[in-house]
């Protein structure tokens, strides 16, 4: 792979299957909450609870990607474990 690349070299599959599974089971909740409290209609309510989950999942990864690189050592290698 070209070293220039601006690619993690360890990539948190775990984490991101965790996030993944965590907006599978979010988001029919919040649809559901959307739909019952606030009067939407189904399917508007599934595509805002769709759109808050992976606006705040995708932000949380670039904080994340963005981040890692200036921590300090031992903050990420404890992050790595």
């Amino acid at each position: 792979m070209p070293e220039n690349w601006m690619l993690p070299r360890i990539f948190p599959i775990g984490g991101i299957l965790f996030d993944f599974l965590f907006v599978l089971i979010a988001i029919p909740i919040e649809a559901y909450l959307l739909h019952y409290r606030l009067k939407f209609d189904k399917k508007t309510s599934t595509f805002y609870a769709i759109s808050i989950n992976l606006f705040s999942s995708v932000i949380g990864w670039f904080i994340f990607f963005v981040s890692e690189p200036m921590l300090p050592i031992q903050m990420r290698a404890e992050l790595i474990n």
